[in-house]
Protein backbone atom coordinates (compact mmCIF):
# COMPACT_ATOMS: atom_id res chain seq x y z
CA UNK A 1 0.00 0.00 0.00
CA UNK A 2 1.52 3.39 -1.17
CA UNK A 3 0.73 6.14 1.30
CA UNK A 4 -0.09 9.28 -0.40
CA UNK A 5 1.03 12.99 1.90
CA UNK A 6 -1.36 15.81 1.31
CA UNK A 7 0.03 17.26 -1.47
CA UNK A 8 0.15 14.13 -3.72
CA UNK A 9 -3.35 13.40 -2.67
CA UNK A 10 -4.81 16.60 -3.68
CA UNK A 11 -2.92 16.11 -7.20
CA UNK A 12 -4.45 12.75 -7.95
CA UNK A 13 -7.92 14.16 -6.69
CA UNK A 14 -7.21 16.79 -9.13
CA UNK A 15 -6.35 14.64 -11.86
CA UNK A 16 -9.06 12.29 -10.76
CA UNK A 17 -11.89 15.06 -11.98
CA UNK A 18 -9.83 16.04 -14.92
CA UNK A 19 -9.99 12.95 -16.22
CA UNK A 20 -14.04 12.71 -15.96
CA UNK A 21 -15.21 12.30 -11.98
CA UNK A 22 -15.86 14.77 -9.64
CA UNK A 23 -15.09 15.41 -6.12
CA UNK A 24 -19.00 14.05 -5.61
CA UNK A 25 -17.96 10.77 -6.98
CA UNK A 26 -14.60 10.56 -5.17
CA UNK A 27 -16.15 11.63 -1.65
CA UNK A 28 -18.59 8.29 -2.42
CA UNK A 29 -16.19 6.02 -3.45
CA UNK A 30 -13.70 6.59 -0.67
CA UNK A 31 -16.69 6.76 1.86
CA UNK A 32 -17.94 3.86 0.77
CA UNK A 33 -14.29 1.89 0.20
CA UNK A 34 -13.75 3.14 3.89
CA UNK A 35 -17.00 1.56 5.21
CA UNK A 36 -16.41 -1.52 3.92
CA UNK A 37 -13.31 -2.03 5.60
CA UNK A 38 -14.72 -0.37 8.90
CA UNK A 39 -17.81 -3.39 9.05
CA UNK A 40 -14.99 -5.98 8.40
CA UNK A 41 -12.97 -5.01 11.11
CA UNK A 42 -15.54 -3.68 13.66
CA UNK A 43 -19.09 -4.45 12.34
CA UNK A 44 -20.05 -6.91 15.91
CA UNK A 45 -18.71 -3.23 17.69
CA UNK A 46 -20.51 -1.48 15.36
CA UNK A 47 -24.20 -3.03 15.91
CA UNK A 48 -23.81 -3.12 19.88
CA UNK A 49 -22.24 0.56 20.34
CA UNK A 50 -22.65 2.31 17.20
CA UNK A 51 -20.50 4.67 15.36
CA UNK A 52 -19.52 8.19 16.26
CA UNK A 53 -17.97 10.76 13.60
CA UNK A 54 -16.26 13.89 14.38
CA UNK A 55 -17.29 16.32 12.26
CA UNK A 56 -15.05 19.33 11.32
CA UNK A 57 -16.32 22.14 8.62
CA UNK A 58 -14.61 20.58 5.25
CA UNK A 59 -14.85 17.19 2.62
CA UNK A 60 -12.94 15.62 5.53
CA UNK A 61 -16.12 15.86 7.43
CA UNK A 62 -18.16 14.85 4.41
CA UNK A 63 -16.20 11.63 3.51
CA UNK A 64 -17.07 10.73 7.74
CA UNK A 65 -21.19 11.15 6.69
CA UNK A 66 -20.96 9.31 3.26
CA UNK A 67 -19.63 6.68 5.65
CA UNK A 68 -22.10 7.07 8.43
CA UNK A 69 -24.83 6.34 5.66
CA UNK A 70 -22.96 3.28 4.33
CA UNK A 71 -23.02 2.17 8.34
CA UNK A 72 -26.46 2.62 8.49
CA UNK A 73 -27.39 0.94 5.07
CA UNK A 74 -25.45 -2.19 6.56
CA UNK A 75 -26.68 -2.64 9.74
CA UNK A 76 -29.89 -0.18 10.24
CA UNK A 77 -30.20 -0.44 13.97
CA UNK A 78 -27.09 1.00 14.66
CA UNK A 79 -26.78 4.21 16.50
CA UNK A 80 -24.76 6.94 14.62
CA UNK A 81 -23.91 10.02 16.65
CA UNK A 82 -22.77 12.90 14.91
CA UNK A 83 -20.51 15.64 17.10
CA UNK A 84 -20.18 18.83 15.03
CA UNK A 85 -16.46 20.16 16.28
CA UNK A 86 -16.37 23.66 14.64
CA UNK A 87 -19.84 24.31 14.27
CA UNK A 88 -22.65 23.54 11.71
CA UNK A 89 -21.39 25.44 9.21
CA UNK A 90 -20.65 22.63 6.35
CA UNK A 91 -18.45 22.82 2.76
CA UNK A 92 -21.26 21.91 0.06
CA UNK A 93 -20.35 18.57 -0.45
CA UNK A 94 -20.49 17.73 3.05
CA UNK A 95 -23.98 19.40 3.63
CA UNK A 96 -25.10 17.13 0.39
CA UNK A 97 -24.04 14.42 2.21
CA UNK A 98 -25.47 15.45 5.70
CA UNK A 99 -29.06 15.71 3.87
CA UNK A 100 -28.71 12.46 2.30
CA UNK A 101 -27.87 10.76 5.51
CA UNK A 102 -31.02 13.05 6.96
CA UNK A 103 -33.00 11.33 4.39
CA UNK A 104 -31.88 8.20 4.90
CA UNK A 105 -33.10 7.61 8.17
CA UNK A 106 -32.05 5.79 11.16
CA UNK A 107 -31.31 6.38 14.47
CA UNK A 108 -28.66 9.39 14.06
CA UNK A 109 -28.24 11.88 17.02
CA UNK A 110 -26.73 15.27 16.75
CA UNK A 111 -24.54 17.47 19.06
CA UNK A 112 -21.99 20.07 19.04
CA UNK A 113 -18.45 19.97 20.59
CA UNK A 114 -20.22 21.78 23.99
CA UNK A 115 -22.91 20.26 24.64
CA UNK A 116 -21.41 16.48 23.40
CA UNK A 117 -22.19 14.21 26.87
CA UNK A 118 -19.60 11.59 27.81
CA UNK A 119 -21.59 8.91 26.45
CA UNK A 120 -21.21 10.23 22.90
CA UNK A 121 -17.81 9.41 22.72
CA UNK A 122 -18.53 5.60 22.34
CA UNK A 123 -18.30 3.02 20.21
CA UNK A 124 -16.53 3.30 17.06
CA UNK A 125 -15.17 6.43 16.62
CA UNK A 126 -14.36 7.90 13.29
CA UNK A 127 -12.29 11.26 13.05
CA UNK A 128 -13.42 13.75 10.25
CA UNK A 129 -12.67 17.02 11.33
CA UNK A 130 -9.69 17.96 9.08
CA UNK A 131 -8.36 17.10 5.64
CA UNK A 132 -5.10 17.47 3.66
CA UNK A 133 -5.99 21.21 4.23
CA UNK A 134 -5.28 21.90 7.29
CA UNK A 135 -2.64 23.92 8.76
CA UNK A 136 -1.50 25.57 11.78
CA UNK A 137 -2.23 25.22 15.14
CA UNK A 138 -5.18 23.43 16.42
CA UNK A 139 -8.37 25.47 17.22
CA UNK A 140 -9.16 25.44 21.22
CA UNK A 141 -12.35 23.99 20.88
CA UNK A 142 -10.86 20.89 19.36
CA UNK A 143 -8.87 19.97 22.44
CA UNK A 144 -11.68 19.13 24.71
CA UNK A 145 -12.96 16.87 22.05
CA UNK A 146 -9.65 15.30 21.49
CA UNK A 147 -9.10 14.62 25.05
CA UNK A 148 -12.67 13.10 25.17
CA UNK A 149 -11.74 10.81 22.21
CA UNK A 150 -8.63 10.02 23.91
CA UNK A 151 -10.01 8.87 26.92
CA UNK A 152 -12.57 6.86 24.83
CA UNK A 153 -12.26 3.12 24.41
CA UNK A 154 -11.50 3.06 20.82
CA UNK A 155 -10.56 0.95 17.88
CA UNK A 156 -7.53 -0.88 18.68
CA UNK A 157 -6.81 0.09 22.00
CA UNK A 158 -4.99 -2.38 24.84
CA UNK A 159 -1.44 -3.47 25.10
CA UNK A 160 -0.33 -6.86 25.29
CA UNK A 161 -0.52 -7.42 28.81
CA UNK A 162 -4.10 -5.67 29.80
CA UNK A 163 -6.69 -7.83 27.87
CA UNK A 164 -8.27 -7.85 24.96
CA UNK A 165 -9.09 -11.22 23.02
CA UNK A 166 -7.46 -13.30 20.42
CA UNK A 167 -9.32 -15.75 18.50
CA UNK A 168 -7.10 -18.49 16.85
CA UNK A 169 -8.08 -20.83 14.12
CA UNK A 170 -5.97 -23.68 13.21
CA UNK A 171 -5.77 -27.68 12.43
CA UNK A 172 -6.15 -30.47 15.36
CA UNK A 173 -3.02 -31.70 14.67
CA UNK A 174 -1.17 -28.27 15.80
CA UNK A 175 -3.17 -27.36 18.15
CA UNK A 176 -2.02 -30.43 20.08
CA UNK A 177 1.02 -30.72 19.11
CA UNK A 178 2.70 -27.49 18.60
CA UNK A 179 0.41 -24.58 20.96
CA UNK A 180 -0.13 -25.15 23.87
CA UNK A 181 3.23 -23.99 25.64
CA UNK A 182 2.64 -20.96 23.69
CA UNK A 183 -0.82 -20.47 24.67
CA UNK A 184 0.78 -21.00 28.68
CA UNK A 185 3.37 -18.29 27.48
CA UNK A 186 0.74 -15.68 25.91
CA UNK A 187 -1.73 -16.18 29.34
CA UNK A 188 1.26 -15.57 31.32
CA UNK A 189 2.59 -12.09 29.65
CA UNK A 190 -1.69 -10.93 28.80
CA UNK A 191 -3.14 -12.46 31.70
CA UNK A 192 -6.05 -10.48 30.74
CA UNK A 193 -6.94 -11.36 27.05
CA UNK A 194 -9.47 -13.98 26.19
CA UNK A 195 -7.85 -16.65 23.99
CA UNK A 196 -10.19 -18.90 22.23
CA UNK A 197 -9.34 -21.35 19.40
CA UNK A 198 -12.31 -22.58 16.21
CA UNK A 199 -10.59 -26.08 14.62
CA UNK A 200 -12.43 -27.41 11.32
CA UNK A 201 -11.78 -28.27 7.71
CA UNK A 202 -9.28 -25.72 6.52
CA UNK A 203 -11.82 -24.51 3.95
CA UNK A 204 -14.01 -23.05 6.78
CA UNK A 205 -11.22 -21.66 8.34
CA UNK A 206 -10.49 -19.85 5.63
CA UNK A 207 -14.00 -18.08 5.63
CA UNK A 208 -14.05 -18.15 9.08
CA UNK A 209 -10.91 -15.27 8.07
CA UNK A 210 -12.90 -13.73 5.08
CA UNK A 211 -15.77 -12.82 7.79
CA UNK A 212 -13.12 -11.87 10.33
CA UNK A 213 -14.44 -14.71 12.52
CA UNK A 214 -11.32 -15.70 13.85
CA UNK A 215 -8.12 -13.28 13.78
CA UNK A 216 -5.50 -15.76 12.89
CA UNK A 217 -5.09 -18.77 10.96
CA UNK A 218 -2.24 -21.42 11.54
CA UNK A 219 -3.12 -24.03 9.16
CA UNK A 220 -1.31 -27.22 7.89
CA UNK A 221 -1.55 -27.61 4.05
CA UNK A 222 0.12 -27.80 0.46
CA UNK A 223 2.01 -23.70 0.02
CA UNK A 224 -0.77 -21.18 -0.55
CA UNK A 225 -1.71 -17.91 -1.79
CA UNK A 226 -4.35 -16.08 -1.66
CA UNK A 227 -4.84 -11.53 -2.76
CA UNK A 228 -6.46 -11.45 0.61
CA UNK A 229 -4.16 -12.66 2.98
CA UNK A 230 -0.87 -11.70 4.85
CA UNK A 231 1.20 -14.40 5.43
CA UNK A 232 3.47 -14.06 8.56
CA UNK A 233 5.01 -17.76 8.62
CA UNK A 234 5.81 -20.71 6.64
CA UNK A 235 7.39 -23.85 7.07
CA UNK A 236 8.11 -26.92 5.16
CA UNK A 237 6.50 -29.87 7.73
CA UNK A 238 7.60 -33.49 6.79
CA UNK A 239 5.00 -36.60 6.89
CA UNK A 240 5.90 -39.74 8.09
CA UNK A 241 4.72 -43.26 8.52
CA UNK A 242 5.24 -44.26 11.82
CA UNK A 243 4.89 -47.39 14.02
CA UNK A 244 5.59 -49.08 17.62
CA UNK A 245 9.26 -49.12 17.75
CA UNK A 246 9.03 -53.05 18.64
CA UNK A 247 6.96 -53.24 15.65
CA UNK A 248 8.35 -55.74 13.36
CA UNK A 249 8.27 -53.29 10.38
CA UNK A 250 10.54 -50.93 12.63
CA UNK A 251 13.79 -52.52 11.36
CA UNK A 252 13.25 -53.15 7.34
CA UNK A 253 14.26 -51.34 4.75
CA UNK A 254 12.03 -49.73 1.78
CA UNK A 255 8.99 -51.47 2.48
CA UNK A 256 6.10 -51.84 -0.13
CA UNK A 257 3.25 -49.72 0.13
CA UNK A 258 0.85 -52.82 -0.36
CA UNK A 259 3.12 -55.11 2.35
CA UNK A 260 2.72 -51.59 5.05
CA UNK A 261 -1.64 -51.45 3.86
CA UNK A 262 -1.85 -54.93 5.55
CA UNK A 263 -0.76 -53.89 8.27
CA UNK A 264 -3.88 -51.85 10.65
CA UNK A 265 -4.46 -48.16 9.58
CA UNK A 266 -4.98 -45.50 12.33
CA UNK A 267 -6.12 -42.32 10.29
CA UNK A 268 -6.87 -38.58 10.48
CA UNK A 269 -10.08 -38.10 9.23
CA UNK A 270 -10.91 -38.08 5.56
CA UNK A 271 -10.14 -34.68 3.84
CA UNK A 272 -7.29 -33.42 6.29
CA UNK A 273 -4.64 -31.89 4.27
CA UNK A 274 -1.89 -34.81 4.38
CA UNK A 275 -4.07 -37.66 4.37
CA UNK A 276 -5.89 -36.57 1.22
CA UNK A 277 -1.98 -36.33 -0.34
CA UNK A 278 -1.03 -39.35 0.41
CA UNK A 279 -4.69 -40.64 -0.68
CA UNK A 280 -3.44 -38.85 -4.35
CA UNK A 281 -0.40 -39.84 -4.54
CA UNK A 282 -1.81 -43.74 -3.86
CA UNK A 283 -4.47 -43.44 -6.35
CA UNK A 284 -1.56 -42.92 -9.12
CA UNK A 285 -0.50 -46.62 -8.40
CA UNK A 286 -4.57 -47.40 -7.99
CA UNK A 287 -4.03 -48.03 -4.26
CA UNK A 288 -6.76 -46.84 -1.62
CA UNK A 289 -6.56 -46.29 2.10
CA UNK A 290 -8.58 -48.42 4.61
CA UNK A 291 -8.30 -47.74 7.79
CA UNK A 292 -9.86 -49.96 10.48
CA UNK A 293 -10.04 -46.02 12.84
CA UNK A 294 -10.16 -43.08 11.64
CA UNK A 295 -10.33 -39.56 14.01
CA UNK A 296 -9.20 -35.87 14.07
CA UNK A 297 -7.64 -36.54 17.18
CA UNK A 298 -3.91 -36.97 16.90
CA UNK A 299 -3.47 -38.16 20.52
CA UNK A 300 -5.75 -41.02 19.79
CA UNK A 301 -4.28 -42.04 16.56
CA UNK A 302 -0.33 -41.93 18.74
CA UNK A 303 -1.20 -43.71 21.53
CA UNK A 304 -3.16 -47.22 19.51
CA UNK A 305 0.51 -46.81 17.32
CA UNK A 306 2.48 -46.74 21.41
CA UNK A 307 0.70 -49.87 22.02
CA UNK A 308 1.20 -51.81 18.87
CA UNK A 309 -2.33 -51.30 17.82
CA UNK A 310 -1.63 -50.31 14.38
CA UNK A 311 0.44 -48.27 12.31
CA UNK A 312 -0.22 -44.07 11.08
CA UNK A 313 0.95 -41.40 8.61
CA UNK A 314 1.20 -37.98 10.55
CA UNK A 315 3.47 -35.38 10.80
CA UNK A 316 6.59 -35.53 11.83
CA UNK A 317 5.49 -32.44 14.60
CA UNK A 318 3.17 -34.89 15.88
CA UNK A 319 4.97 -37.92 16.68
CA UNK A 320 8.91 -36.35 17.36
CA UNK A 321 8.81 -36.51 20.82
CA UNK A 322 7.80 -40.12 20.73
CA UNK A 323 10.69 -40.59 17.76
CA UNK A 324 13.54 -38.94 19.55
CA UNK A 325 12.40 -41.28 23.21
CA UNK A 326 12.12 -44.23 20.52
CA UNK A 327 8.54 -45.21 21.73
CA UNK A 328 7.67 -44.68 18.03
CA UNK A 329 10.14 -45.47 14.59
CA UNK A 330 9.40 -43.55 11.55
CA UNK A 331 9.29 -46.38 8.58
CA UNK A 332 11.17 -46.55 5.21
CA UNK A 333 8.33 -46.78 2.73
CA UNK A 334 8.80 -46.71 -0.70
CA UNK A 335 6.60 -44.29 -1.52
CA UNK A 336 6.28 -40.83 -2.76
CA UNK A 337 7.58 -38.23 0.33
CA UNK A 338 4.68 -35.96 1.43
CA UNK A 339 5.57 -32.34 2.72
CA UNK A 340 3.34 -29.66 3.65
CA UNK A 341 3.66 -26.59 5.14
CA UNK A 342 2.33 -25.04 8.29
CA UNK A 343 1.27 -21.27 7.66
CA UNK A 344 0.14 -18.42 10.00
CA UNK A 345 -1.93 -15.53 8.23
CA UNK A 346 -4.36 -13.07 8.79
CA UNK A 347 -6.83 -11.06 6.14
CA UNK A 348 -5.11 -7.91 5.03
CA UNK A 349 -8.05 -5.95 5.88
CA UNK A 350 -7.33 -6.46 9.66
CA UNK A 351 -6.27 -4.65 12.39
CA UNK A 352 -3.27 -6.40 13.89
CA UNK A 353 -3.64 -5.85 17.52
CA UNK A 354 -0.84 -5.88 20.25
CA UNK A 355 -2.61 -9.14 21.03
CA UNK A 356 -1.79 -10.62 17.68
CA UNK A 357 1.63 -9.33 17.90
CA UNK A 358 2.37 -11.57 20.68
CA UNK A 359 1.02 -14.54 19.36
CA UNK A 360 3.02 -14.23 16.11
CA UNK A 361 6.62 -13.44 18.27
CA UNK A 362 5.58 -16.04 20.61
CA UNK A 363 5.02 -18.69 17.70
CA UNK A 364 8.72 -17.99 16.14
CA UNK A 365 10.72 -18.28 19.42
CA UNK A 366 8.68 -21.67 19.67
CA UNK A 367 9.19 -22.84 16.20
CA UNK A 368 12.53 -21.47 16.38
CA UNK A 369 13.71 -23.24 19.72
CA UNK A 370 11.52 -26.68 18.50
CA UNK A 371 12.81 -27.53 15.29
CA UNK A 372 15.71 -25.28 14.50
CA UNK A 373 13.90 -23.96 12.11
CA UNK A 374 15.52 -20.26 10.79
CA UNK A 375 13.84 -17.33 11.59
CA UNK A 376 14.08 -16.23 8.27
CA UNK A 377 11.05 -18.87 7.82
CA UNK A 378 8.80 -15.77 9.27
CA UNK A 379 8.57 -13.66 6.57
CA UNK A 380 8.09 -9.99 7.08
CA UNK A 381 4.86 -8.22 7.61
CA UNK A 382 3.93 -4.66 9.09
CA UNK A 383 0.73 -3.54 10.48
Amino acid sequence: MRVLTAEEMRRAEKLAVEAGSSYEALMEQAGQGAASLLLFRERARLEKEGLTVLLGRGNNGGDGLVIARAVLEALPEAGVRLIFCLGEALSELAALNLARLERFGGRVERYTAEEAPETAFSGVILDGIFGTGFHGALPDGIRPVLRAVQEAENVGKGNAQGGGRLRIGTAESLLISVLPPVFVEFGARCPGALLSTKTGPVEGLFEMVRQNEIDLLYFLDRKMDFPEWVKVAEHKERAVFVAAAVHPLAKEERIGVRRLLQEPLVLTERGISYRYALEQALAADGIALEPFLETGNTDVITRLVRENRGVSFLPEFVVREDLDCGRLAALSVDCPQIEMFSQLVYHRNKLVTPQMELFIRLLEERISRGSGVDKTDFLAYSV
